[in-house]
């Protein structure tokens, strides 16, 4: 009796998986064939592709880090809101207290406006625009390496 149907696994791990592995890449060789597409100038335009995907990760994440130092701006610009409150009743209170507290909150308030006005909103502007641009470019990479392989998907 023949082994390969008494013990089809230990064929298949031993002769088969070879065997079906070399006719999968010949038929695949064959499609490529067949389709002429150019398969470096698809493997320089894939990787194009993967570069902008790896700066827009990384504009995403300066992006993310400067939202958070606005939110963190924000949150100072509350406390500075509640210093000079507390510092308005202190100074009611006849404490000496009261004047350092509106002081500091009037100056905490001022600082976290004038930064998130002067240079964090117009760093997050920038780098937004930069962000269009590179997905942009992503998008016109990733159509053309479609349109390249459209011929060979074709034939699937």
């Amino acid at each position: 009796m023949n082994e390969r149907l008494l013990e089809p696994l230990k064929y298949y791990e031993t002769e088969g998986r070879a065997t079906h592995e070399q006719n999968i890449n010949a038929y695949f060789d064959n499609l490529v064939t067949k389709s002429g597409i150019n398969v470096e100038a698809n493997r320089t335009i894939v990787k194009e592709y993967n570069k902008e995907n790896e700066t827009i990760s990384k504009i995403e994440s300066k992006i993310s880090k400067y939202k958070a130092l606005r939110v963190l701006s924000i949150i100072a610009i509350v406390i500075g809101a509640i210093l000079f409150i507390v510092g308005i009743t202190q100074v009611s209170a006849s404490t000496g207290l009261g004047i350092g507290l509106i002081l500091g909150g009037i100056a905490l308030i001022v600082l976290c406006i004038l930064a998130i006005v002067k240079k964090i909103n117009p760093i997050l502007k920038q780098t937004n625009e930069l962000l269009d641009f590179h997905i942009k470019k992503a998008n016109e990479l990733l159509s053309e390496a479609e349109r390249q392989m459209a011929p060979l998907n074709a034939l699937f």
